[in-house]
């Protein structure tokens, strides 16, 4: 992958402030190969996108 399309520091360390819609996004198609809830990055972005109605979680697991 392209050191280009990381963010600034580690690219799996939990975002600073919170994330916009749009940056959880790229983050969760940046981070497919990671498990929400192993990687602070792209459980930030999961939990942007369910706040905002995006991803509905499925019922049968704990997030």
């Amino acid at each position: 992958m392209d050191a280009k399309l990381w963010p600034i520091g580690y690219p799996r360390d939990a975002p600073d402030k919170p994330m916009p819609v749009l940056d959880a996004h790229l983050t969760m198609q940046r981070h497919r190969s990671c498990r929400v809830g192993e990687c602070p990055r792209k459980s930030a972005a999961w939990m942007t996108l369910v706040e905002a109605g995006r991803i509905m979680p499925d019922s049968g697991r704990s997030y």
